[in-house]
């Protein structure tokens, strides 16, 4: 059985091997994602994050954090990409989901490679909307958004 629980120091080690398996040949930006989710300045947003753990092992990290406009969280999910057409992903993000309603959000948005089609397909699944693209150093970002509006 899957348990929600907040992060403890043990868990960011499992979690950035997850990154890794997420974003091969990336290892220096995938430590700096999980110490930037590590070291969260909660004076300077609100944030809301669980690790996921079966049978005493991580499989899996989510969070929201508020972002620069008023009322939008980030989502970031991360599970290994086989999990994210199953229902441990769908369950997670309806968690995240009600944690954006009970932090009185406006919506979510997510931003990943867009080499990540894993990804890709797992957001545009769940009703977001692409809203930007852009490529800082040459490599493709795509950004997605989804009011709180609309149902989880």
């Amino acid at each position: 059985m899957i348990q929600y629980r907040q992060p403890i120091e043990s868990d960011w080690r499992p979690i950035l091997a997850i990154v890794n398996l997420i974003v091969p040949g990336d290892e220096e930006g995938n430590q700096n994602w999980v110490e930037n989710r590590r070291e969260f300045d909660e004076s300077s947003g609100r944030r809301r994050h669980h690790t996921l753990e079966e049978d005493g092992v991580v499989i899996g990290y989510g969070c929201v954090e508020e972002s620069g406009d008023p009322g939008w969280f980030r989502m970031q999910i991360c599970l290994p990409n086989h999990q994210l057409t199953g229902p441990i992903a769908d369950d997670l993000h309806a968690k995240l989901w009600c944690d954006l309603h009970d932090l009185g959000a406006s919506g979510a948005w997510a931003r990943e490679w867009a080499t990540l089609t894993d990804v890709a397909n797992y957001f545009v699944r769940l009703g977001y909307v692409e809203t930007r693209r852009y490529s800082p150093g040459g490599r493709q970002i795509i950004v997605w958004n989804k009011p709180l509006s609309e149902i989880a």
